[in-house]
């Protein structure tokens, strides 16, 4: 019952085209998981989450006990108010308007004024309705009294 060499060799070279399929499936799959994307977006993500356990800590936190967070609130909002009041204005402009130049900032700015900045369009479009309006009757007061004068 022994195998012949040639069996031998068929078997072998089996077992290697497996392997080698097998080595090659493990390198595809170290590589996207190694991948300078897949690490960013890890790595993303961990905070992310992070950051938001930490928030919602906070907030049952400052739910719990409100004095405690309105004197940590204060301890952290003097010395900010005070350093920004210390940082001239201009440099602040230059600051927000570097800020203002990036798409994620507009975007997220538009985003958190939008409700606040409806009823001034509103009032803007029926402040511009009203201007129309009144230079329209204007100006059919002016042809009638041209009109009148010949």
């Amino acid at each position: 019952m022994a195998k012949s060499v040639e069996q031998l060799r068929r078997e072998s070279e089996q077992s290697r085209a497996e392997l080698s399929s097998t080595v090659e499936a493990l390198r595809d799959r170290i590589s996207e998981t190694t991948s300078p994307e897949h690490i960013k977006a890890e790595v993303r993500d961990y905070v992310a989450d992070k950051a938001t356990g930490w928030l919602d800590q906070l907030k049952q936190q400052a739910m719990e006990n409100p004095l405690q967070a309105l004197a940590a609130g204060s301890a952290i909002a003097l010395p900010a108010l005070r350093l920004a009041r210390a940082i001239p204005l201009p440099m602040l402009l230059v600051g927000a308007g570097f800020a203002l130049s990036s798409s994620k900032v507009r975007g997220k700015a538009a985003e958190a004024l939008g409700p606040t900045l409806q009823p001034v369009k509103e009032f803007i479009g029926s402040a511009t309705e009203k201007a129309q309006d009144l230079s329209q009757d204007a100006v059919a007061a002016a042809s009638d009294l041209s009109g009148q004068a010949r």
